[in-house]
């Protein structure tokens, strides 16, 4: 009987020495030909040690990150002096962590080395880094200092900018909240400030483009401004800042990419610079508050959901005395309603025009004689119950086709005529 109850008792004894040692997490091993790494638990800090360059990682089981396991825990992280080299993705996503020591003698920082890295506040480049991998700090949104040190050939932080800069390039590589844009930068690069919480921004003058999904999910950001001088826009860039309320373009830009304000859904004011030959795809896309367009002369191609979701637009001006080409069937996927102003003596080129003709409300620059929806009536049509287009946008039938009514689709065969509803 005692024997029984000592052996119950060193199994719980056992018990209790596993969970404890599960429980204080630590862990080491190596992480390069010469280099070490170790993990506290008690104060979830990695340090990297040795010397040389750090290995590189992969998905299979043989050379996966070796702290992969508790990669979301960890919330300091210190590279010792002695690693020169810090391999892709090392701790990408470590989501936790607030504070990184890159040591002298550093070289070269990997791809995608830090992205993601939301709780990061500060980060200190050593004067020998080299190179800096695409995405290596992308999405550190927490970043509210950058400080590149003294002395480095390749980057650099000037007038205290809190920006990480290629200095022969002029290129702004990665801005965080607290950046001010130097006067001498030339551009600003792919996802600089890609979910920063950033609010205003002033560009400089020396500006001249500023790259794909820069600001993209900057939700705080609530003002830019603009400089003359800047001629490129890429795709995406404003993507998704839902506080900016305006966009007074300068008249230098010569390229706005495809969705550079898509969803904006505070905007309600921007400005379409007079140099531009086409409004790409999906320009405006669910910018709701956007209450006018003023399309310049020099437009002539127009795409696929410049508009769509604008759903605040009171009326449309386009200055080209001939309609410019609609590339897709919902380039101008809008309430046809609302009054669309055009050039002295160009009324019927737009009544005529593809898409253009679906506008009921068409009138000339200057003529504010433009009716609502509520003083149109179009025979056979009845107009106490909304008709909507099949992409969801108010309308009223003026040519053949399906059209939504009482949340049912509906056959138009002509405004003329009764419509025939179907499923």
């Amino acid at each position: 009987m005692e024997r029984k109850i000592s052996l119950k008792r060193l199994m719980l004894l056992f018990v209790s020495l596993l969970t404890a040692t599960l429980a204080s997490a630590d862990d080491q091993g190596s992480c390069g030909d010469n280099l070490t790494y170790k993990y506290v638990e008690a104060n979830k800090t990695l340090t990297i040690s040795g010397s040389g360059a750090m290995m590189e990682f992969g998905n299979t089981e043989e050379n996966r990150k070796p702290w992969v396991d508790f990669l979301n825990e960890i919330e300091h992280i210190i590279i010792e002096q002695g690693v020169t080299s810090i391999s892709n993705s090392a701790f990408r996503r470590a989501e936790k962590v607030e504070t990184i020591e890159l040591p002298a003698g550093l070289t070269n920082i990997g791809t995608e080395a830090f992205q993601y890295c939301y709780g990061l506040g500060a980060l200190t480049i050593p004067k020998s880094v080299e190179a800096i991998g695409t995405h290596a700090f992308e999405g550190c949104s927490g970043l509210t200092s950058i400080v590149v040190e003294e002395g480095n050939a390749k980057y650099d932080s000037r007038d205290h900018c809190n920006a990480l800069i290629e200095t022969a390039s002029d290129s702004l590589l990665w801005g965080c909240a607290e950046t001010t844009l130097p006067e001498g930068i030339a551009s600003i690069g792919h996802r600089a400030f890609y979910g920063c919480a950033i609010r205003s921004v002033a560009l400089p003058k020396s500006l001249n483009s500023i790259g794909s999904e820069a600001f993209y999910g900057c939700g705080y950001l609530e003002t830019v401004t603009f400089e003359e001088g800047l001629s490129y826009i890429g795709n995406s860039a404003f993507e998704e800042c839902r506080g900016l309320t305006k966009a007074q373009l300068p008249n230098s830009v010569t390229f706005l990419g495809g969705a550079a304000f898509k969803h904006c859904a505070g905007l309600d004011s921007i400005s379409i610079p007079n140099q531009l030959t086409t409004i790409e795809l999906h320009l405006l896309y669910g910018c709701e508050k956007l209450t006018k367009v003023i399309i310049p002369e020099s437009v002539v191609d127009i795409y696929d959901f410049a508009f769509y979701g604008c759903s605040g637009l009171k009326s449309i001006t386009c200055l080209n005395p001939t309609p410019p080409r609609c590339i897709g069937m919902n380039a101008l996927d809008v309430d046809y309603t609302i009054p669309l102003y055009v050039p002295k003596g160009c009324v019927q080129k737009y009544q005529a025009a593809d898409y253009w003709r679906n506008f009921v409300n068409i009138r000339e620059v200057g003529d504010e004689s433009a009716t609502s929806l509520s003083a149109l009536k179009v025979e056979g049509i009845q107009n106490d119950t909304p008709w909507y287009t099949i992409g969801g946008m108010r309308t009223i039938p003026t040519r053949p086709g399906i059209y939504i009514k009482n949340g049912k689709k509906v056959l138009v065969k002509s405004p003329l005529d009764r419509c025939n509803e179907s499923e």
